[in-house]
């Protein structure tokens, strides 16, 4: 079905048309996939004259709603990978109950340590957050503006 794509420049080119976007509105999407890449890079790989990142590929394959595989011409089929409600539903509640159990194993552990070792791990942990809080604050305010 899709023989006549047979290089992943034709691929990626078959993918933007389909999408209805241009080279620099791609460009920009995949910035939301934590990928910077201008235009003209699209528009190299599109041609086969650059090989897209690992960290490309992946942001692309979700960009376009579908697999790595089916870009790099290792598969015919093109996959969504678009989940349903209920697939979203049970993937979520499966990982709630990893998460509660891994709470449950480090509450346990920390249980298990010395008193000066709980306070050195509490601080570094209260550090971590203020750091994660302060880069989700600049996260917030980076795309506001």
């Amino acid at each position: 079905m899709y023989k006549e794509y047979d290089s992943i420049g034709a691929r990626v080119a078959m993918l933007i048309r389909e999408s209805g976007m241009t080279q620099t509105e791609v460009a920009e999407q995949l910035e939301g996939f934590g990928v910077t890449v201008s235009s003209g890079h699209v528009n190299a790989v599109k041609l086969d004259k650059r090989r897209p990142s690992v960290e490309l590929l992946v942001a692309m394959a979700q960009l376009f709603d579908t697999t790595s595989d089916f870009i790099l011409c290792l598969s015919d089929k093109r996959v969504r990978v678009s989940e349903s409600d209920d697939e979203r539903d049970a993937l979520k509640k499966m990982e709630v109950r990893e998460e509660k159990a891994s709470a449950v194993y480090l509450l346990d552990l920390f249980s298990k340590m010395e008193s000066h070792d709980r306070v050195l791990l509490t601080q570094i942990a209260e550090r971590f957050l203020s750091f994660v809080r302060a880069e989700s604050i600049r996260g917030v305010l980076k795309s506001v503006q």
